[in-house]
C-alpha cells in the first residue's frame, strides 16, 4: 500500500489506541491466571492479534463482548504445537519463556521483519531452566522441549528489557520457592516497571535491587477469580499527534493516563524544553503549534521508540537538537537509525551523528518526495507527520506496516482534516 499525505494544518480531537505493549503483558498474564480475566480496551494492532492468537494456541479461550475481552484460562494447555508470533519481538521474547513452562516440544516462529531480530539471549535462559534447543542459530524460529526447572537466572540486559519480562512471568506464576533473577546492563526501565504492574495486578509479588537483582515471591495459587484489567491509551502511538500538534496545527488526544508507567510519555519533558503549547483538560492533552519551538537535547536512551518522531520534531525546531541513544535502534522493525537518517534526508535537514548522539538542524520547512516505510510502523507514522510541514505532499511506500501497532491511523489521520490518498 502506498500512501501520499499533503501538506497542511492538523486540526480535531482523538484517541490513539490501547498500548500493544501492555494489552500483550496483560494477554500473557490472562493465560497464566487459572480463571476469567475481562479486559477493557483491549488492542486491535498486529502485535495484540498476534498475542491473543498466541495464548488461544496455548489453550486460552476469549470471547469478545460488549467492546471488552473475557479470556478464561486452566494455565498451558497447548492445542497447537507450533506458535506463531507474527512480526512481534516483545510476543517472541515474552511467550517463549511462557511456552517453556509446557514439558512437551513446541516451536516458536514469526514471519517477516521477526525472522530477522536477534534472540540469542533466549538460549542463555532456556538453558539455565533446563530446556532442549533443537538447532537454534539466535534467530527464530526455535523448537524447545524437555520439563522447565523454576530457579536462579542470569540475564545479559543489553539488547532488551524483554527478556527479563518473559522470565518474570514464567517464573512468577510458577516458582515454588523464593527465586532470584540478576540482570547485567538493565535497559529500558520503564517497560520493566509496567512489566512489575501488570504482574502486581495479578497478584504477583517482584521486588528488586536497583533494576539489577529481582525477587520473585513463591507463587500462591489464587484460584479461579476474576480479574478485570484495563488498557491504557498508547503513548507511543499518541506521541505522532503530540508531535503533529506542536509543528502543525491544534489538536486534542482524549484518554491518556498522566500517571502511567509507560516511557514514551517522557516526550513531555521535551515539549516543555521546547516551549511547545500544550495543557490537560482532564484526561485529554490539548497541543497548538507555536511558530518558535526551541531545539532540545533529550536522551531516547529508555524510549527508543520516540526517535523517529523526536526526528521530526528537531527538525522543526530552532537551532540544533541533540537525541541520545542511538545504539538502542539498529533491532528494531527497521535499522531505525537507517531509516530515521533517510528520513531526514528526505526532508532536507541537516544531521550528523557522533558516538551515540544524533544531532538535527532545524529549519522553517520540509522537502516532500517519497520514501520507504522500511517495514517499520515508527517510520510510517514519523513521515506522514512531517509531510504536514512539507513544501509537497510525501508519499510513503509499504504504508500498511503502520498496522503493527496502528491499523486506524490514515483513517485518524483524515478525521484531523489531512488530506491523504491511498493506493494500493
Amino acid at each position: 500500500m502506498q500512501v501520499s499525505v499533503s501538506p497542511g494544518k492538523i486540526h480535531g480531537t482523538v484517541c490513539a489506541p490501547g498500548s500493544k505493549s501492555m494489552m500483550q503483558r496483560v494477554c500473557a498474564a490472562a493465560l497464566l491466571h487459572r480463571g476469567t480475566t475481562i479486559i477493557h480496551n483491549p488492542g486491535i494492532s498486529n502485535d495484540d492479534k498476534a498475542a491473543l492468537e498466541i495464548i488461544r494456541q496455548l489453550g486460552a479461550s476469549i470471547e469478545a463482548r460488549d467492546g471488552s475481552l473475557v479470556i478464561e484460562s486452566n494455565g498451558i494447555n497447548p492445542i497447537s504445537d507450533v506458535i506463531d508470533c507474527g512480526e512481534s519481538g516483545l510476543s517472541a521474547r515474552l511467550f517463549t519463556s511462557i511456552a517453556a513452562l509446557y514439558d512437551g516440544r513446541i516451536t516458536i516462529t514469526g514471519h517477516g521483519s521477526l525472522l530477522r531480530r536477534q534472540m540469542f539471549e533466549l538460549k542463555n535462559i532456556l538453558l539455565q531452566s533446563g530446556k532442549v534447543l533443537e538447532d537454534f542459530n539466535g534467530f527464530l524460529p526455535l523448537t524447545i522441549s524437555a520439563p522447565f526447572h523454576a530457579g536462579d537466572l542470569n540475564i545479559d540486559g543489553t539488547l532488551s528489557s524483554q527478556y527479563l519480562t518473559g522470565a518474570l512471568f514464567a517464573l512468577s506464576f510458577s516458582a515454588e520457592k523464593e527465586i532470584t533473577i540478576t540482570v547485567s546492563n538493565p535497559k529500558s526501565k520503564p517497560y520493566i516497571d509496567l512489566t512489575l504492574k501488570v504482574l502486581a495486578d495479578f497478584g504477583k509479588e517482584v521486588t528488586h535491587d536497583q533494576y539489577e537483582v529481582y525477587h520473585i515471591s513463591p507463587s500462591v495459587n489464587e484460584g479461579s477469580g476474576i480479574i478485570v484489567r484495563a488498557v491504557e491509551t498508547d503513548w507511543s502511538s499518541a506521541a505522532a499527534w503530540i508531535v503533529a500538534g506542536a509543528i502543525a496545527g491544534d489538536i486534542i488526544i482524549q484518554h491518556l493516563d498522566k500517571d502511567t508507567t509507560q516511557a514514551d510519555a517522557r516526550l513531555l519533558d521535551v515539549l516543555k524544553d521546547c516551549g511547545a503549547d500544550f495543557h490537560w483538560e482532564g484526561d485529554s492533552l490539548h497541543i497548538r503549534q507555536t511558530n518558535a519551538l526551541k531545539s532540545f537535547s533529550f536522551d531516547a536512551t529508555e524510549c527508543p521508540d520516540l526517535f523517529p518522531v523526536l526526528s521530526v520534531l528537531a527538525g522543526a525546531c530552532e537551532g540544533r537538537s541533540e537525541i541520545t541513544g542511538i545504539h538502542r535502534l539498529e533491532h528494531k522493525e527497521s535499522d531505525r537509525a537507517y531509516s530515521t537518517g533517510a528520513l531526514l534526508r528526505l526532508l532536507g535537514l541537516d544531521y550528523t551523528a557522533a558516538k551515540d548522539t544524533l544531532f538535527i538542524e532545524g529549519k522553517s520547512s520540509f522537502n516532500g518526495g517519497t520514501i520507504s516505510s522500511y517495514n517499520d510502523h515508527r517510520m510510517v507514522m514519523a513521515a506522514a507527520i512531517a509531510a504536514l510541514r512539507a513544501d509537497s505532499e510525501i508519499v510513503i511506500e509499504n504504508a500498511e506496516a503502520v498496522a503493527k501497532s496502528y491499523p486506524d491511523f490514515f483513517k485518524h489521520l483524515q478525521s484531523l482534516q489531512v488530506r491523504c490518498t491511498q493506493t494500493i
